[in-house]
């Protein structure tokens, strides 16, 4: 299949809290987007450089987020624990649920832009009869 460079993306992250698999939708970032995750990931202080790598994935991470998989994040309601709805067309949408994904489960969040943004391509290891030729 091949890259799709435009609508709603997918990862399921193998949530070893809960045990169960968790969908993550996105949209790919930008360039612009991703220069800025690049720039915010470290911050210079005179002579010395600070790690802001985790801050840098939760914000630009919260930024390309645009669900949660039906059913696979639940949240405390009225004494009982109900879906996270991030649809904004479903009964009992929230609509703060970025805010409740962030900070409930900033690790998810964490997880996604780590995968786009540092991760997103490996160099196939099998470059076979094509890498011969050129």
């Amino acid at each position: 299949m091949a890259r799709r460079l435009g609508g709603k993306n997918s990862l399921k992250i193998a949530d070893n809290i809960s045990g169960t698999t968790v969908t993550m939708y996105y949209v790919l970032p930008t360039n612009k987007q991703r220069l800025a995750y690049q720039n915010a990931s470290v911050e210079r202080k005179g002579n010395q450089i600070v790690n802001k790598t985790a801050e840098a994935r939760q914000e630009y991470g919260l930024e390309i987020l645009t669900g949660v998989g039906a059913g696979d994040l639940e949240v405390m309601r009225d004494g009982a624990w109900v879906p996270l709805i991030t649809d904004a067309g479903a009964t009992g949408f929230d609509p703060d649920w970025k805010d409740v994904v962030l900070e409930r489960a900033a690790d998810l969040v964490e997880l996604l832009a780590a995968h786009v943004f540092d991760v997103s391509a490996r160099i196939s290891r099998d470059q076979g009869e094509d890498a011969e030729k050129n």
